[in-house]
Order: structure tokens, then sequence, then C-alpha cells
């Protein structure tokens, strides 16, 4: 909390940060149903503008909006303690997915739990994007709750929290249809015939508010004057990818002899069904489209895996614990 906070405090808000809440404070609630009225990464999403009504009701901004200019950066209006009270929402979702995080661990791993924390608590870039007004705040939070609901067995109501969840998180971003549905590989085998309810009518809004531009399919004006490889270099693009999902070199220089024992040992069939669908798959479908697209390979695109590779490194550790126990 400490280092989100201050990283909060020290580093934000960005001129990213200051375009989405000009969009955000001039919008009426009935908005939300219009798929091309919100500023977002990618497409027009309305979650953002969700999760800030109230805040920015009771602050009074949607009804005096703070003067905000990006270039070059000023705001009028609200200084950083407003920013504070705004960041009042990410911090409580925050401490909501560590929980939540901690109880996925507590059912999968055993002494692993505390990697598995330590990588979610520290990771660079989830501390940088925890508290900002932008998508990637919520995204590795989204991605802890849809696995923690879709992992366990749920009467009638923990069903309908688990649609509602799956709708939100696809009207949240683009990336939503990825982090709602690959969860749902591991529901178990009694919830199969309810789950089947929960899919349709979150795709259909997903698809509703991504069809607002073209983006995954072609370039646009500015993407297609992007280097892909500009923040992730070819020559270290492993390396990059290995330290950005572990969250620094501290934890990389421990995380890439677990993996590599991990593989050469062998992985169980269920261990590659997580590695596959929860890590694998989702890092290749944005690799391919930001490729195809000409947009940055950038760690913010993936911060949602994080939670996942982290749990995947705690049950490798005990891995290894175990096999010491039978030798």
């Amino acid at each position: 909390m400490w280092l989100r906070t201050d990283t909060y405090k020290t580093k934000h808000p960005d001129v990213d940060e200051l375009f989405e809440l000009q969009y955000l404070q001039q919008k009426k609630i009935t908005t939300v149903f219009d798929n091309k009225a919100f500023y977002g990464d990618h497409t027009s999403f309305p979650g953002e503008y969700l999760l800030y009504y109230l805040p920015l009701r009771f602050m009074g901004l949607m009804d005096k909006p703070a003067v905000i200019t990006t270039d070059p950066p000023s705001v009028s209006g609200i200084d950083k303690n407003g920013f504070l009270r705004l960041a009042s929402v990410k911090i409580d979702l925050f401490v909501i997915s560590f929980w939540l995080l901690y109880l996925i661990c507590k059912n999968m791993t055993g002494w692993g739990s505390i990697l598995a924390l330590m990588m979610y608590g520290f990771n660079y870039q989830l501390v940088y994007h925890a508290f900002e007004i932008r998508p990637y705040s919520v995204l590795p939070v989204l991605a802890i709750v849809n696995l923690f609901l879709a992992m366990r067995q749920w009467k009638w109501w923990g069903d309908a929290v688990h649609a509602f969840v799956i709708f939100f998180t696809c009207i949240y971003h683009a990336y939503g249809v990825l982090i709602a549905f690959l969860p749902l590989f591991f529901i178990p085998m009694e919830r199969h015939p309810r789950a089947l309810f929960m899919i349709p009518f979150a795709l259909l809004a997903w698809i509703y508010y991504a069809s607002y531009n073209t983006f995954g399919m072609i370039p646009n004006v500015v993407q297609s004057q992007v280097d892909p490889f500009q923040f992730m270099p070819k020559q270290f693009f492993m390396e990059n990818l290995i330290k950005q999902l572990s969250g620094g070199s501290l934890i990389f220089y421990a995380v890439v002899p677990l993996l590599v024992w991990s593989f050469i040992k062998g992985l169980n069939r269920e261990e590659w069904k997580f590695f596959i669908l929860l890590i694998a798959f989702p890092l290749l479908a944005i690799f391919a489209v930001d490729i195809k697209t000409h947009y940055w390979i950038h760690p913010r695109q993936y911060v949602w895996v994080i939670p996942f590779f982290a749990v995947f490194c705690g049950k490798m550790v005990d891995r290894i614990v175990k096999d010491q126990k039978i030798n």
C-alpha cells in the first residue's frame, strides 16, 4: 500500500490520465449506452466511467468540471488531495484483489503463496499503475476476481455475482473478453451448464463496445507510425518479458531458475493447462495484435497476466517442496 500510494503521489497524474478525466467528468450517465462516447485505450468502453461516476459526483466535478489542458499539462479545480480521493475506488479494489489472491493461493499452493503474493505486491508495473485513472489499474483486479469466482463451487447467488462480474469485465476494456472467459476453463464440472448462460450477453456487450473502431484489425493513423518493439527490443525480448512479469531484477533471478527447473522436470496436465490458457495464450494474442496493428508491445497491456504468472510460480515452488519431501 505504501509503495502504491507513494508512487501515485509522486508520478501521477500523467497526460493520459488527465485526458481521461477530461472526458469522464463531461459525460452523463445515459451515455454509457453510447459505444463511442468515452476515451479509452483501443476503443470506447464505459467501465472506467462507471467506477468513477459516484466519486466524481460526490466531489462536484460532474457539475463543475476541473479545467484541464494536456498540451501543456495543467489542471485547476482539483488538487493532489482531490486526485487521492478519486483514487479511493482503486485503493479499495486493490485491497480486495490482494485478499482474493491470497485465497486463490491458499487453494492452489502452499509455501509458494509467499512468492506469489510478493510478486503481486512488489511488481513495479502493478505498483505504477495501481491507482491511476486508466483501465490498467483495474485489469489485474478483474483477472483475480474472475479466476477466484471461476474456480469455486457456488450456489445460485454466487453464479449471479459471477455473471455480473463477467459482464462488467467485458464492458470494461478490449481485453475484458479474455480476462472474463479464459478463467471459465477452470470452472468445476457441475457449473458448466450454468456457465453457458453467462457468456452470450457479456459477449454481445463486448462486441457492441468493441465495434467503435478497427483496433486489432488494421492500424490507425497514429499507430501505423509506431515500432511495436520500441519498449521491448527484439534482442532482449524474453529477458524483458520475464522481468516485467516477475516484477524486477531481484525476483527475476529467483524466478528464472525456478521456471527452467520446472519445465525440465515436466509439468503435469493441470499445470500445462494453467500455463497455456492464462499466461502463454493471452501474451501471444496481445503480441500478435500489436505486431499486426503496429502498436507498442508494452508491459501495461499485459499487467493482468502478472497475477496468473505469480500463482504459476507459486505452484512451481510447491513442486520443489513436494519433491524434497518425497526424496
